[in-house]
């Protein structure tokens, strides 16, 4: 996707159906830190449908158990293309050579499920999450670094690590919490990132993902600043931004109308473009398509209209943000009477 290709697709941009099926396909091959992403996405998974379909919640907790064994027993083997610069056929390069956060997200996972179900196996979890150089790591986070994802958990989910470990955590997350808070009050938009610095690829995703890391803080100690934070966080991806534009499709008066995404090529005109999709956002760190413009303040690094199928660098449309978004719109809808209750 960073080059304006798809794992395992072709190339874009192709000019019709025909073309692109034309093209030939790969698939690439597993690494550690992806099996181990299977394991805490299935463990967590299992945990949740456990109460609405046992027969599933087993399924996946078996799953999520195979994939274990499976990274354990291969604990280095990094995607194609990393570190050495050459992009993995089909798609683009994602350094990632660093698999110990993925083990510690995982077993956080996999130990709070085992504890759930009363599985023997917990306790050799919950030993690879104490043991861990990452154990209670709480910071900003994304797809190579997640880590934090799985003391979000741990601090989420009722669970037997010691109640002083777990005060520790809190108080992290409360600090991380109102640095956020600061920075963007700091801001002239209400974005929770800096300008002082460049807008990374995915900056959105790094406003929803501290959208989170609020919303967790609010949950633990009832701090109206960190609400409050996270809605002007929103009001930042609704609009109140440098662009002054909507980044999500089909909301706002102001929105995006186009993201890179097969549907921008027009090789399905008859169907309507998806309402609720995130777009990427501004990005002034690493720009290599040909539309959005370089030498702009960051949070102004932004392609304009009709130019999806070549603005990959900020108009990208992935499930890693857009995931996200989900949890903070369902978050705020469901704790918007706390800002007016007393």
């Amino acid at each position: 996707m960073r080059d304006g290709r798809e794992a395992g697709v072709p190339a874009f941009p192709v000019k019709d159906i025909a073309a692109e099926n034309a093209l030939p396909r790969s698939a690439m091959p597993p690494s550690t830190n992806a099996t181990y992403a299977v394991a805490r996405t299935n463990a967590q998974l299992s945990r949740v449908l456990r109460k609405f379909d046992a027969e599933k919640g087993s399924a996946l907790w078996a799953s999520a158990q195979d994939a274990w064994k499976r990274a354990e027993a291969r604990p280095d083997v990094d995607p194609p293309g990393t570190g050495d610069g050459v992009d993995a056929e089909g798609g683009g390069d994602y350094p990632d050579t660093q698999n110990s956060d993925d083990r510690y997200a995982a077993a956080a996972e996999l130990y709070l499920t085992a504890e759930q179900r009363a599985d023997g196996s917990a306790e050799g979890y919950r030993t690879a999450v104490t043991g861990s150089a990452h154990y209670g790591e709480i910071d900003a986070f994304d797809w190579g670094r997640v880590a934090p994802a799985g003391s979000l958990s741990l601090l989420t989910v009722p669970n037997g690590l010691p109640p002083a470990d777990l005060s520790r955590m809190r108080e992290s997350l409360r600090a991380v919490a109102d640095s956020l808070v600061a920075t963007q009050r700091g801001e002239g938009y209400p974005a929770p990132i800096s300008g002082a610095t460049a807008y990374p690829w995915g900056s959105n995703s790094a406003v929803v993902n501290r959208m989170m890391l609020l919303g967790t803080a609010y949950d633990l100690a009832r701090d109206r600043g960190h609400l409050k934070a996270m809605h002007r966080a929103m009001d930042y991806l609704l609009g109140t931004n440098a662009m002054g534009i909507s980044y999500v499709t089909v909301y706002g008066a102001h929105r995006e109308t186009d993201l890179h995404d097969r549907l921008a090529w027009g090789q399905y005109p008859a169907t309507p473009y998806p309402s609720g999709w995130l777009s990427g956002g501004p990005n002034s760190a690493d720009i290599s398509d040909p539309v959005t413009p370089t030498g702009r303040p960051a949070a102004k690094s932004y392609a304009g209209p009709g130019t999806a199928p070549s603005a990959w660098s900020s108009k990208e449309n992935t499930i890693n943000w857009n995931a996200p978004l989900v949890w903070v719109a369902t978050y705020l809808k469901s704790t918007a009477p706390d800002l007016t209750s007393r």
